[in-house]
């Protein structure tokens, strides 16, 4: 009998972590809100010093989670360069510079076959993982319609049988990465988000809707439709994680084989989930020339429509006014990875690409521990890659449209 009861207390002690693992899943891994506070000769030399400080401190705290409170007050981490090889990727949540100081906040995910490696064992003290892996469940996303003339809109977000944009994205899936959240529009949510206020919201009541439906932060989408436009259909996204609304970018949607304005709405929403896919905030550190955030993204894809029912034709009936030819970027555009050893490395890539004259556009698309991918808009391939080479970096194909990015530019002055 004693025997049995010491088995099942050995086996406890195993499947207890094991379940609550199960409730967080990859959110094991993840570390939020790592604060960083340099001071450096430089702004850039500091954001640097910080970001290498913030590997650090992400890493004590994801200890926490495998070793008990007395094994936590004499564990020493790892060097820096073995910390950052089990670092998976990372996001910079916000920043601040000044002259010579810089302050950021940061999220890092881990890899869970390296770290379990590291502590030869898996994560057990997860409540505090379990809390955030419950209120930061998704993004919280309201999509507004507008429609007239520019000079006099028209606005709606509540009212499914006004906003053609709402009922899109209620036949959208929005089980993703990340995952998207659609508020129902009961009366609680018409109090604290009316129509009028796509850009005018009251902070309070949005932070009270985001508790609500348990997600970690809100992005506004205006579809602006306008059939004397050319596209007649843009997509404003507006980010609201920061001090005040910021319009993240807007979304030229192409008219394309589109004949109703509900397939062109439906193209709307697929260009949106994958603008808000992955990493996109990643964009706002190292692009050191606003000038380079003007050009146009590539046209997506239009999602097949599912059949409606006679209550909904009456918008699916609307015929949208065909450009006069499809929507197009100019020059053209190239995926591209790059390596790198260091941050360091990569701000340097990242600064040589800025000023270059045949690039319109560089959009990061992901950024990892020691890969970036971008794409890039450029007027003329051939001036490009000469362009390149002067700043030593040359382009390789590495298959269909993707190329990889090579070479070590200058140190700059």
């Amino acid at each position: 009998m004693a025997r049995t009861v010491l088995t099942l207390l050995f086996l406890l002690s195993f499947l207890v972590p094991a379940a609550a693992f199960a409730q967080v899943g990859e959110q094991a891994y993840i570390v939020h809100d790592v604060k960083v506070d340099t001071l450096a000769q430089s702004a850039v030399k500091a954001r640097d010093k910080a970001f290498g400080e913030a590997q650090m401190v992400a890493f004590r705290m994801l200890a926490a989670r495998y070793l008990s409170p007395s094994e936590m007050s004499s564990f020493v981490a790892p060097d820096a360069k073995t910390v950052a090889g089990m670092v998976q990727d990372f996001e910079v949540v916000s920043e601040q510079l000044s002259t010579k100081r810089y302050l950021g906040t940061y999220t890092f995910r881990f890899k869970a076959g390296a770290v379990n490696r590291y502590f030869k064992r898996a994560p057990q003290y997860l409540d505090d993982v379990a809390q955030v892996a419950h209120s930061r469940t998704g993004i919280l996303i309201f999509p507004y319609f507008q429609f007239g003339p520019a000079d006099k809109p028209s606005l709606v977000l509540w009212d499914a049988s006004k906003n053609p944009w709402l009922r899109s994205w209620q036949k959208t899936p929005l089980d993703g990465n990340p995952s998207l959240v659609l508020p129902a529009g009961d009366a609680s949510d018409v109090m604290d988000m009316r129509d009028d206020q796509a850009t005018t919201y009251n902070p309070v009541a949005l932070k009270r809707m985001l508790a609500r439906y348990s997600s970690r932060e809100a992005i506004i989408l205006v579809a602006r439709f306008d059939q004397a436009a050319s596209p007649p259909l843009q997509i404003d996204i507006y980010r609201t994680d920061k001090s005040q609304i910021e319009l993240h970018k807007t979304l030229p949607i192409p008219t394309g084989n589109a004949k109703v304005l509900s397939e062109l709405l439906a193209q709307g929403v697929a260009a949106a989930k994958v603008e808000l896919a992955g990493n996109w905030k990643l964009q706002t550190i190292v692009n050191d020339d606003p000038a380079l955030d003007t050009a146009e993204d590539e046209p997506v894809a239009a999602v097949e429509e599912e059949e409606q029912s006679p209550a909904q034709q009456q918008e699916a009936a609307m015929p949208v006014k065909a450009a006069p030819q499809p929507y197009t970027p100019s020059g053209g555009q190239a995926r591209v990875q790059t390596r790198f050893n260091t941050l360091q490395e990569w701000l340097a890539v990242r600064r040589a690409l800025n000023g270059l004259t045949p690039l319109t556009n560089v959009r990061i698309v992901a950024l990892k521990a020691n890969e970036a991918i971008v794409d890039l808009s450029y007027t003329d391939w051939s001036a490009l890659n000469g362009a390149l080479a002067s700043r030593g970096l040359t382009l390789s194909s590495a298959g269909g449209n993707v190329y990889q990015l090579s070479g070590r530019p200058p140190a700059m002055p």
